[in-house]
């Protein structure tokens, strides 16, 4: 996270969220765009256009999800933990949900400082933790 024109809640890309597979990584920046782009408007008022980043952002982390799983499916390494791994996603799109909801719920944009840090929190922990092990596989060599 870095301060940038006054706007303290911004996400920038950086090569840590990489996991070595260009469908996924493709996703991770948009992913981080959508985010910045929430964390901006929030911090300028804007409920709907929020709100409707919020929107694309779930159906994208859905998709990518589903890109994810697919290849981890398709390589032994992961078998054992692919479940694991497949209910976290499930966990994480709730999480997202939740935000959103809480948001839609409101009258307005309630803290936003807290709303900025629990989207940029939600995307680290996936992007970062989450998806460790593949990318220690598609940097680190098979």
């Amino acid at each position: 996270m870095a301060v940038a024109q006054g706007k303290p809640w911004r996400l920038q890309w950086s090569d840590r969220f990489e996991v070595g597979v260009a469908a996924l990584d493709a996703d991770h920046r948009e992913l981080v765009r959508l985010i910045d782009a929430g964390c901006c408007v929030a911090q300028d008022g804007q409920r709907s256009e929020l709100l409707a980043i919020l929107d694309q952002t779930l159906v994208l982390a859905a998709e990518h999800f589903e890109r994810e799983e697919a290849v981890l499916q398709s390589i032994p390494a992961f078998a054992p933990d692919f479940t694991r791994h497949a209910n976290g996603h499930k966990r994480n799109i709730e999480a997202l949900t939740a935000i959103q909801q809480s948001l839609a719920a409101g009258d307005g944009l309630g803290d936003v400082e807290q709303l900025c840090s629990e989207l940029i929190n939600w995307f680290v922990r996936q992007a970062v933790g989450h998806d460790a092990k593949i990318r220690g596989y598609f940097h680190e060599g098979r």
